[in-house]
């Protein structure tokens, strides 16, 4: 017997015996991938959507400290102390209303 004979001899011992395959558990192994493949595609767009509006939020507190350093904006701020709240809420409300429109528009 030369290796060739008994890797035969070995491949059809230890083989598992022919049969059907299982297809209600095929079924589930393409579902869980397809639900893995969905989840994976709904965290990068998370993480998308995430990272922009942070960027945005920065950039929206950058400017508000710029326009602050305006010396005749900082006397008027000084002057009406309780007018920054009702604008920083309208600029709040402003971009709730592009953040549902693009939302609405994907």
């Amino acid at each position: 017997m030369n290796d060739a004979d008994f890797e035969n001899l070995l491949r059809e011992g230890l083989a598992p015996p022919e049969r059907r395959a299982d297809r209600a558990f095929t079924l589930k192994v393409e579902r869980a991938v397809a639900e893995a493949d969905l989840y994976r595609a709904w965290r990068a767009g998370l993480r998308r959507q995430f990272v922009s509006e942070a960027l945005a939020m920065g950039a929206i507190g950058a400017s508000l400290v710029t326009l602050s350093r305006i010396p005749e904006l900082r006397q008027a701020i000084d002057q009406a102390p309780g007018l920054i709240w009702p604008v920083l809420l309208g600029l709040f409300s402003i971009w709730l209303l592009v953040r549902g429109r693009s939302r609405l528009l994907a």
